[in-house]
């Protein structure tokens, strides 16, 4: 028994043994572990420390990486560059770059620009005032000019050996004005915007006004509409109809008050001569449409506006006309005004020119009508006959007259038209017209040039 109690003490004392080392390890672990992590700890707060450091120091770095003394870049350096690139035609002359060599050249120059362009950008407002030296110097370089034989819009690329054409407009600036407004553009800032307002109101060039009009315009159209505006109105009168059609776009954008004035000024469209621009009206007519019938009634009814001006006018009026499917869906009194031209001008013809140009005006104006168009629209052109005199009797112009009411009242397609145009061919009515009109015009050589003519032949 006793060795027992002896065993018994024995395993007390070895468990309790175990127990405190077990106890001295781990309290040895977690004083280890503890004294890692602290330094960890202050490891990382050192490198924490560093890297803000270098962080602040790098963003104090930033706006000194433009001001690097590189003389090359500065911006009097980059733009005397331009002094020395040629012209498009000095290059090529007047011919289309098509040799790898020639399309080198250009490619090269190119290249040259934009680097210019870029590096000027780079700087922002430091490149103001050289700028605005350069475009009020007048140096340009034309750096692309297109050939007769591409769209004016498109260029061969010069890093393509075959004839491909891109847009221009995409690719590069035509001159190095051009390129220094939309650098100017890019720049953005507010000195740059109004540099580049200042640049438009000095200018007398369309392209460049509307790239300046463009960039100002999506900016802030509040502050530089009336500049624009004014810069438009400036070039307006000397501009080619081509261009004046443009401006009106952005004329019209501003302001519909001036727009309309400049579109209804029936003077715009004579030479100092006193002489109709009838071409250029009718550019104009056509682009307008039913807004500019008023402007065409005004001219129509002047005293000195030529038959064949008027007969102009007309052929424009029938384009206007057919343009819709029906007269509704144009102001009536716009309608009576065209209706009125086309009256006016038969009944102020003599017996023998009713024969030929007041045929021709009936038939003109039929077609503005179309074989399926409505009951309303065909009336209103029954309402212009009625108001017709009928000529000698047996003359041509009183056969179709009376044509055209008939073929009025029956419906489009129908067995009674078909007879109705059988009748018109068998009676030699439309033989005996095209053959008026045809010694018309052989006998009146100079209205060849005449919108009637077009239609007739």
């Amino acid at each position: 028994m006793k060795k027992f109690y002896i065993l018994i003490l024995a395993s007390v004392i070895l468990l309790g043994l175990t127990a405190a080392y077990v106890w001295h390890c781990r309290s040895a672990q977690t004083e280890w572990t503890a004294r890692q992590t602290e330094n960890w700890n202050l490891q990382k707060q050192e490198l924490q420390a560093q890297i803000d450091d270098i962080s602040a120091k790098t963003e104090e770095l930033k706006p000194q990486k433009t001001e690097l003394d590189i003389p090359e870049l500065k911006p009097q350096a980059l733009i005397a560059r331009f002094q020395e690139m040629k012209n498009w035609y000095e290059l090529f002359g007047n011919k289309t770059p098509t040799d790898d060599v020639m399309k080198k050249i250009c490619h090269d120059q190119v290249q040259e620009a934009y680097f210019i362009f870029h590096g000027l950008q780079d700087q922002g407002d430091k490149s103001l005032d050289t700028i605005r030296e350069y475009l009020n110097s007048g140096h340009n370089v034309i750096l692309y000019q297109y050939s007769d034989t591409l769209d004016p819009n498109e260029y061969l690329d010069p890093e393509k050996t075959r004839s491909i054409v891109v847009s221009r407009h995409k690719v590069m600036p035509e001159t190095s004005r051009l390129g220094l407004f939309k650098t100017l553009g890019n720049i953005k800032t507010p000195a740059a915007l109004g540099a580049l307002c200042d640049a438009m109101r000095h200018s007398t060039n369309f392209l460049e006004i509307t790239t300046a009009a463009n960039i100002l315009l999506v900016a802030d159209k509040d502050a530089y509409a009336q500049a624009i505006l004014e810069a438009c109105k400036a070039i307006y009168p000397n501009s080619p109809g081509e261009v004046q059609n443009e401006l009106l776009g952005y004329i019209k954008n501003i302001s519909k008050d001036e727009y309309n004035k400049l579109i209804l000024d029936p003077d715009d469209f004579y030479s100092e001569d006193g002489k109709l621009a009838g071409e250029k009206l009718y550019r104009r007519l056509q682009t307008l449409k039913e807004d500019g019938i008023p402007l065409a009634y005004e001219i129509f009814n002047r005293a000195d506006t030529s038959l064949k001006d008027k007969s102009d006018i007309l052929d424009c009026m029938e384009r206007i006309l057919r343009g819709y499917g029906s007269n509704d869906q144009i102001d009536p009194t716009l309608v009576e005004q065209a209706n009125s031209m086309f009256i006016s001008f038969i009944n102020g013809l003599n017996n023998e020119d009713k024969e030929t140009l007041g045929t021709m005006a009936l038939t003109l104006y039929s077609r503005s009508i179309g074989a399926k168009s409505n009951t309303s629209k065909k009336q209103q052109y029954l309402n212009l006959l009625n108001q017709l005199p009928a000529s000698e009797e047996g003359s041509i112009f009183n056969g179709m007259r009376d044509f055209m009411n008939r073929a009025m009242t029956v419906e489009a397609g129908s067995n009674e038209e078909m007879m109705l145009q059988k009748e018109l061919v068998d009676s030699g009515l439309a033989e005996k017209f095209m053959k008026n009109t045809h010694d018309f015009f052989k006998e009146n050589p100079d209205w060849k040039d005449s919108r009637f003519y077009k239609n007739f032949f």
